[in-house]
C-alpha cells in the first residue's frame, strides 16, 4: 500500500495540551500526508432535549471554532512543514467524523480517548467506538495525556484466523516510516493443537513478509483464554507505544459477558491503538 495521503484528526478544544493534533501532525510529516483538522459542534452539548441551536448562535459557534482551527493549522504547518485544512461541522461527533472522512478521502482517522470515568470522557470514548464501527477507513485512537512520536515499539497481536496479513499490509507504511520494532504476539487457546498449527502458518507468512520489508521483529507465542487482558498486559510489559489490532466480531460467550474486544481496547488501552477492519469483516461489536 502507498503512503497515507490524507489524515483526518478530530480536534477537541477542551483538551488544552493539543496532544492529539500534534500526534497526527507528526504522522502526517512522516507520511508526507495532508492533515485535515475537524471540529464538531455537538448540538446535544449546547441545548436541552427537544431544543435546537438558534441560527445566529450556531453561526457564531461555527465562526469561532473555524478561527481557532485555522490558528492551530497555521501552527502545525510551521512546526511540522505539512499541509493542513480545517473544517467545522455541527451534529453528533461520530456521524460528522465519519462523514468528513468520506468527503476528504481520508486514509486514516485520528481521535483522542480519555479513559476517565467522568461523563464527558465516557461520552467521547463512546463516540470513538462508534467511529470504529462505521468508518470506511482505519481509526487510530490516541490517549490524550502526551504526544506519541514516533511509534518505535509496535505490538501486533495475531490469532489463528484470517486477516493478519491483510492487517499488516495496511500497517506496513506506518511501521516502516517509524523504523519500528515489531512484536508479533501469537495468541492461542491453551491445548488446542489445530489452532496452534494454524497460528504457526499465519506467523510464518508474516515473518516472510517482514523479512522482505526489512522490518525488525520477533514473535511471542502465548496461550491464553483472556485475549483482551493478555494484549493489554503485554503492551505494558513490552513498553509498546502502538498497538495494531483487527476490529472484528469476537463471538465467544466470555467476550459478550466482559464487553466486546474492541470496546475494551478503546476504553482500557493506555497507548495508541490502530483499529483495522478487514474488507470482508462482519460487524464490530
Amino acid at each position: 500500500m502507498p503512503a497515507l495521503q490524507h489524515i483526518l484528526v478530530l480536534v477537541d478544544l477542551d483538551e488544552p495540551t493539543g496532544n492529539v493534533p500534534h500526534t497526527a501532525a507528526a504522522m502526517s510529516r512522516r507520511q508526507e500526508a495532508t492533515l485535515h483538522l475537524l471540529l464538531v459542534i455537538d448540538s446535544e452539548r449546547h441545548t436541552r432535549p427537544a431544543e435546537t441551536i438558534p441560527d445566529d448562535e450556531l453561526s457564531g459557534l461555527t465562526q469561532a471554532g473555524t478561527a481557532v482551527l485555522q490558528t492551530l493549522a497555521d501552527q502545525l504547518t510551521r512546526q511540522y512543514s505539512i499541509a493542513c485544512s480545517v473544517r467545522c461541522r455541527v451534529g453528533r461527533v461520530s456521524d460528522q467524523l465519519v462523514a468528513e472522512a468520506d468527503q476528504a478521502g481520508a486514509d486514516l482517522i485520528v481521535t483522542g480517548v480519555y479513559g476517565s470515568p467522568d461523563s464527558r470522557s465516557l461520552s467521547l470514548d463512546t463516540e470513538a467506538y462508534k467511529v470504529i464501527k462505521t468508518a470506511g477507513c482505519p481509526v487510530l485512537t490516541v490517549p490524550v495525556h502526551r504526544v506519541w512520536d514516533p511509534f518505535g515499539r509496535v505490538l501486533f497481536p495475531v490469532r489463528p484466523v484470517s486477516g493478519a496479513v491483510e492487517k499488516y499490509e495496511y500497517a506496513r507504511t506506518i511501521i516502516r516510516q517509524n523504523d519500528a520494532e515489531l512484536t508479533l504476539l501469537a495468541l492461542h487457546a491453551p491445548g488446542e493443537v489445530i489452532s496452534i498449527d494454524l497460528l504457526h502458518e499465519v506467523v510464518d507468512a508474516l515473518d516472510s513478509q517482514l523479512r522482505s520489508d526489512g522490518v525488525s521483529s520477533h514473535t511471542l507465542f502465548y496461550p491464553t483464554d483472556e485475549i483482551p487482558e493478555t494484549i493489554l498486559e503485554k503492551a505494558d510489559e513490552l513498553r509498546s507505544d502502538l498497538l495494531i489490532i483487527t476490529a472484528t466480531l469476537y463471538t465467544s460467550p466470555d467476550d459478550f459477558l466482559a464487553g466486546s474486544f474492541t470496546q475494551q481496547m478503546v476504553y482500557n488501552a493506555r497507548i495508541p491503538v490502530l483499529f483495522i477492519r478487514p474488507q470482508d469483516a462482519g460487524p464490530v461489536v
